[in-house]
């Protein structure tokens, strides 16, 4: 970001003379400040004086007179974005489903063509040639990987991770700079746990405060 367009939006958010050389001094950059400054204006957005807020402050005062006083954010999540969580969370729940593999790692097209073919004809599995020839961690754990988010797997792995190809020994890919040959052991569904419902709200969050960072920005 330009120092002037900097200096500019700080003056138009009403910030006192020293105040970003103090900012850029504690945070050692101007990504933090435009990110506070915009969960600032987010945060504006709540009418304190509406009674669907104060209604909900008081409930939360109710059940914790050590709140904070300040529940803004809490009211936007649970007030404006709950609404959207169901929605979200369908959109999110293949990358947050889990798979377990059994994999060999290879680096020989012929020695992972061979071992293709004598684990589709049955004459060994996976655990039994892990150790041996697989080049990854896999080797020490008769060739399982995971549990591990479908997310962080490769796109080539990934396509194969489904429930109704579980069981199915898979023809090998090549991925980066290695050959991989996988059964797919289990694929663990995410359910919409409490736990879940916070990380799902908190990431809506974070999507509305990027909204307003980008139109500070002039990007959206």
């Amino acid at each position: 970001m330009e120092p002037q367009a900097l200096v500019q939006l700080i003056q138009e958010s009403g910030k006192p003379q020293g105040w970003l050389a103090e900012q850029l001094s504690q945070s050692g950059g101007w990504r933090q400040i435009v990110y506070g400054i915009g969960q600032e204006r987010l945060l504006a957005q709540v009418d304190t004086e509406l009674k669907s807020y104060q209604d909900y402050f008081a409930k939360i005062k109710e059940a914790n007179p050590e709140a904070p006083d300040d529940q803004r954010r809490e009211y936007i999540k649970q007030e404006w974005l709950r609404p959207q969580l169901n929605d979200y969370y369908y959109k999110r729940k293949r990358d947050m489903d889990q798979v377990v593999y059994s994999m060999l790692r290879l680096t020989d097209i012929g020695l992972a063509e061979e071992l293709y073919l004598r684990l589709k004809n049955k004459e060994c599995q996976i655990s039994d040639l892990a150790f041996d020839y697989s080049l990854g961690p896999e080797k020490y754990t008769k060739g399982i990987v995971g549990p591990m988010p479908i997310a962080k797997t490769a796109e080539q792995i990934r396509a194969l991770s489904t429930t109704a190809n579980r069981g199915n020994l898979n023809k090998p890919v090549v991925v980066q700079n290695l050959i991989l040959i996988t059964v797919v052991e289990h694929v663990i569904e995410a359910t919409l746990t409490p736990e879940l419902e916070n990380q799902l709200l908190e990431e809506l969050m974070n999507i509305e405060l990027q909204k307003v960072v980008n139109a500070m920005l002039g990007q959206g």
